[in-house]
């Protein structure tokens, strides 16, 4: 039970310290509710074609229902849902908050998604060499921190009882990617042995959390490096853990709802070129860098900012 005591005043930062917004549309959505999917509309009857949508936007879970173009946080979801104002709002969420709190579930990216591995990590300022080495590849420190990039001064690896502890050195800096939750995928990219860890599965989405509403396309690409650069030019995008990693159909469906046009942007090599080809079936264009070009990353490294805006207004 939920004391008085507990509640200082009805205010949305009060109330989102007891609960999350995700226990909030899981409430009164009900089992259907599944975050980053389409679902039948909880705001109208007969929806036979789901078009409803939850996902996380810029400043926390946002709504969108496709069929009347109606959109916003879980204010103006309750406003819709129940016909209320804003203070009979928050009046019934404190009513309800008991309840709520009874039926919360631990919050994850997409749900189901159970954390096999629990990553710990302690973060560290940036370095003037970790600046460089991420400006080199078209990312700035604004873009680290809008997408949840940080330096690592050490991690544990957690697996049921036993626990490891990695101190990280100056020489072999390690950075995290953080996805949401408890989900991590942690990047040495002068380890030769262990250049990559991680706990997050295939279903989690690179730049997933930092997509827009809504907006004229998106490209699918293959590693957040790629993603951050492609957003230093203006593009928005996101990715699967790797090119051969199957996106989910709830995922697609959720994306073409979202964006007028979807474009892949894989490796311009074998498996790149191979794994775009899934994407045939849903009449996604596939672009590709220039014959000896890999990746829009290492091709900013190597020509520099100019040339990278001229090869993307010219591919996308």
């Amino acid at each position: 039970m939920i004391s008085t005591k507990q509640i200082k005043e009805k205010s949305v930062e009060n109330l989102l310290s007891l609960i999350t917004e995700y226990d909030i549309y899981k409430f009164y959505i009900g089992p259907e509710f599944c975050l980053g999917c389409n679902i039948s509309s909880p705001l109208r009857v007969g929806d036979g074609n789901p078009s409803f949508s939850t996902f996380k936007g810029p400043k926390g879970l946002k709504w969108k229902d496709f069929g009347t173009g109606k959109s916003g946080d879980f204010i103006e979801f309750m406003k819709e849902k129940f016909g209320l104002s804003y203070l009979e709002v928050l009046n019934k969420l404190y009513v309800d908050l008991d309840q709520i709190k009874s039926q919360a579930v631990p919050y994850y990216f997409f749900p189901g998604i159970q954390v096999k591995r629990e990553i710990k990590i302690k973060k560290r300022d940036f370095t003037k060499f970790d600046l460089d080495y991420w400006q080199s590849y078209g990312s700035n420190q604004q873009i680290l921190k809008k997408y949840e990039v940080s330096g690592l001064k050490k991690y544990w690896l957690i697996e049921g009882s036993k626990e490891m502890a990695f101190t990280c050195i100056k020489d072999n800096p390690v950075y995290s990617y953080h996805y949401g939750s408890n989900f991590y995928r942690l990047y040495a990219p002068f380890d030769s042995n262990y250049k990559w860890r991680t706990n997050s599965g295939s279903e989690i989405l690179q730049g997933w959390n930092q997509l827009p509403l809504e907006g004229e396309k998106v490209i699918l690409s293959k590693s957040l490096k790629d993603i951050m650069c492609l957003f230093g030019q203006g593009y928005t995008a996101c990715g699967p853990q790797s090119e051969h990693t199957i996106i989910p159909e709830t995922t697609i469906a959720n994306l073409m709802s979202r964006f007028k046009e979807v474009i892949v942007f894989f490796d311009n090599d074998r498996g790149g070129i191979e794994a775009s080809k899934r994407y045939e079936r849903y009449n996604f264009k596939s672009v590709f860098l220039p014959s000896g070009s890999k990746d829009i990353s290492d091709y900013y490294k190597e020509f520099g900012e100019n040339k990278t805006k001229l090869i993307l207004k010219e591919i996308l």
